[in-house]
């Protein structure tokens, strides 16, 4: 018979660490930039072209614009059109919980240390969790420090993963 791992509260502190993050970084998408971002990607699936120019701007309408987040503004759009505000809000959790993981993990120190320490990085970077490309950037950094890490640390050779994480 499996026995079930025992309950401490080293792993409860975990567990209400994440639930808590899950729970602060949770919220319906009222920054105005999303908006603007679901239109991009809106507009980027109809044409089947990444925009060069702007033309959602008063200023700069017609003026030549480096389209760096344009896959984050098509998965935006497409989570939005399948899942709505709800959809948003959980592709936002999902990648802010998923990148403190994984900042968890790269982290050294004891359980109330690392959750103390994330804690005050959660407070400051909550205020800027929002469904916008820049998520998929925290997410994927917190992933890439935790491959440099295991290699670093654990002599886990994953360096191949990153030019695939850098092209992304």
């Amino acid at each position: 018979m499996m026995s079930l791992p025992r309950i401490s509260i080293q792993r409860t502190t975990v567990i209400v660490f994440f639930l808590l993050l899950a729970a602060v970084s949770t919220r319906a998408p009222n920054d105005f930039d999303t908006f603007w971002h679901l239109r991009a990607g809106e507009r980027i699936v109809a044409e089947r072209a990444v925009p060069l120019t702007d033309s959602f701007s008063h200023t700069f309408d017609g003026q030549p614009r480096t389209p760096h987040d344009w896959l984050g503004q098509v998965a935006l759009y497409g989570t939005y059109q399948l899942l709505g505000d709800a959809g948003l809000a959980l592709l936002t959790m999902a990648l802010a919980v998923g990148g403190m993981a994984f900042l968890w993990k790269a982290s050294d120190g004891g359980t109330y240390t690392r959750a103390f320490a994330l804690f005050l990085c959660a407070a400051v970077a909550a205020a800027f969790w929002a469904a916008r490309p820049q998520m998929f950037s925290f997410f994927l950094s917190a992933l890439t420090l935790w491959i440099v890490y295991r290699y670093k640390r654990h002599d886990e050779d994953r360096l191949w993963l990153l030019p695939p994480l850098f092209a992304l």
